[in-house]
């Protein structure tokens, strides 16, 4: 059998008895359960391990996996919120993909930091679920392959619990690459293969998994694919890897990217009540890029001393921080990005704000 990440030669590494061939609810009751023995396939090259598909091929269609384990559910739910914010983090854009959207928990978290977010979903049960909620979310039903068809490219990507499934991943994530924008970042999410043979963890070898992935061979996978990998971290308690990459982006001079930055910062804040917290070095340097026509109406630093000044090419007083500086705010720009958790934390605890926060990340202006 061939490696689906890396094209070796595999070998057969195990035979899994009693492998369940219904992972769902029954609609009736049923004393004993269709078992099948799984033959699993690891590859010495790259560390991945595998098995054939045994599942017919339309099995997506109408899948609803309504057993999945709920305190894996409810584990996932938790994370999704500080994702979500991670790739915000990370991006320049405002268009977010997620291939394998489900019931769509992941897509409405997502729908809070990004202006435009498509689901890809081949489930007809899953698609109708999400697309109740509309606004700035969109669902494309279908399997995520060359036949799909894309409104836009994207900046920011997702896929949890996905790649597992997938007979072809590598073809999958090279498509993937094709539909992002340069510097897009995001998050692949696989149970962690290695784990589960470590740990004779037999209850999670089911047919719909096709790939169990180790840290080297997912890896391999996104590399091959065309990503850079920037961090992988392994979730132990939900027997999961969670490995952020990025599409790579075409080297620019500092000229240009200045003027990146200017265009950027212009479109966010045209038309728009601005706010900048931070009056430091980072301010001197950004306020240049403003121009006159952007309204900034307060500044404000948490630093008593610098009260009353001001910086080049705003001319407004620096003032320390209070609800009247936010209360007609529609955008908040932090140039004092190396305390953003807690201004953040601050303008929505503290001083109730709810509208957009911009910053400059290492890749320009992005949205928290």
């Amino acid at each position: 059998m061939i490696c689906r990440v890396c094209g070796a030669q595999t070998t057969l590494f195990q035979q899994v008895d009693w492998v369940r061939t219904e992972d769902r609810v029954l609609s009736e009751r049923a004393f004993t359960v269709d078992t099948v023995t799984v033959d699993v396939y690891e590859c010495a090259v790259c560390g991945h391990i595998q098995t054939e598909n045994l599942l017919p091929a339309d099995f997506y269609d109408t899948n609803d996996s309504s057993v999945q384990g709920y305190g894996q559910h409810i584990h996932a739910l938790d994370t999704f919120e500080e994702k979500a914010q991670k790739l915000r983090r990370h991006t320049g854009g405002d268009a977010l993909i997620e291939i394998g959207s489900g019931f769509g928990a992941f897509l409405l978290t997502a729908g809070k930091y990004f202006a435009h977010c498509t689901g890809v979903e081949p489930s007809n049960t899953y698609k109708s679920e999400v697309f109740k909620e509309g606004g700035n979310i969109q669902v494309v039903h279908g399997y995520f392959d060359k036949n799909i068809r894309l409104e836009r490219d994207y900046d920011a990507f997702a896929s949890f619990q996905v790649f597992e499934h997938l007979e072809d991943p590598l073809t999958a994530l090279q498509l993937l690459y094709s539909v992002c924008r340069e510097n897009a970042y995001g998050i692949i999410n696989v149970p962690n293969g290695l784990q589960v043979f470590e740990q004779a963890l037999y209850h999670q070898v089911i047919l719909q998994h096709v790939n169990y992935y180790t840290p080297m061979s997912l890896c391999t996978l996104v590399q091959r694919a065309g990503f850079i990998v920037e961090e992988l971290e392994s979730d132990v308690a939900a027997i999961e890897i969670n490995l952020y990459c990025r599409k790579p982006g075409v080297s620019v001079s500092m000229n240009e990217r200045r003027a990146q930055d200017a265009r950027h910062l212009k479109e966010y804040l045209s038309g728009k009540k601005v706010v900048i917290w931070g009056a430091g070095a980072k301010a001197i340097t950004y306020s240049a890029l403003l121009g006159a026509e952007v309204n900034i109406t307060h500044i404000v630093d948490g630093d008593p001393k610098k009260s009353g000044g001001y910086i080049a090419n705003i001319n407004v007083p620096i003032e320390l921080p209070s609800n009247t500086s936010f209360a007609d705010a529609d955008i908040v720009l932090v140039f004092a990005t190396s305390y953003l958790d807690e201004i953040i934390n601050r303008l929505k605890v503290e001083f109730s704000f709810t509208k957009r926060i911009v910053y400059f990340g290492e890749r320009g202006a992005v949205l928290a």
